[in-house]
């Protein structure tokens, strides 16, 4: 393995150790507050999915084991938000999310020549569940409830993540394209909090 190779992987890694620990602020702000508040349910469900389809296809398809792991870390730490979603706020009907895995495995057993375009779904997921997250931070013209530190790990790792695809290729774009995107979810929330006066500097109190 040359040293382009270690280091590509070194990167990947330290991307998926942020992804593990980017939602641990978030989810103990949730757990704290016993409250949802600030999260966009529909966001978070079009993650679940994405994840579940990023997970399956990469370990079928034999893509790097850090992009393995960010995929099942996804899992865990969706499915939790849809635990508190359910305690919480009382909606049901999110524990059939658990089922979500048997969409990709059915799509790529009965079509494996679909794995390739499948992985897709998951940075689409990014950018179709962040339109609702920014639609409910603009329209309370707050970031409250959303945390920082969760979007500043998350951009972390995006950008790690992504330097590793330059050095270590994947077997498909669509891996490159998550982790951009992780990139962009990660800075607009930042963005938003800085531009609606939110940020702590500024005398709001932040997550």
């Amino acid at each position: 393995m040359s040293s382009i190779d270690v280091f590509g992987s070194i990167l990947g890694y330290l991307a998926t150790l942020c992804f593990t620990i980017q939602y641990v602020p978030q989810l103990l702000s949730n757990y704290r507050r016993r409250s949802v508040e600030g999260l966009s349910l529909t966001c978070y469900v079009i993650k679940l999915i994405g994840a579940y389809f990023l997970f399956v296809v990469a370990l079928i398809s034999g893509e790097h084991p850090s992009v393995i792991c960010y995929g099942m870390v996804n899992l865990i730490q969706y499915n939790l938000f849809m635990f508190f979603w359910f305690r919480f706020r009382h909606v049901h009907w999110v524990a059939w999310t658990a089922l979500t895995p048997m969409a990709p495995l059915v799509l790529v057993y009965l079509w494996p020549e679909v794995g390739n375009y499948t992985i897709f779904l998951k940075p689409l997921s990014q950018v179709f569940s962040h339109i609702p997250q920014l639609m409910l931070v603009y329209k309370a013209k707050t970031t409250n409830g959303v945390s920082m530190k969760t979007q500043g790990l998350c951009f972390m790792g995006g950008l790690c993540g992504f330097i590793m695809t330059l050095l270590v290729p994947p077997k498909s774009f669509g891996v490159t394209a998550a982790y951009i995107c992780a990139m962009g979810q990660g800075g607009t929330l930042v963005a938003a909090r800085v531009y609606y006066g939110d940020h702590p500097r500024l005398g709001a109190r932040g997550v």
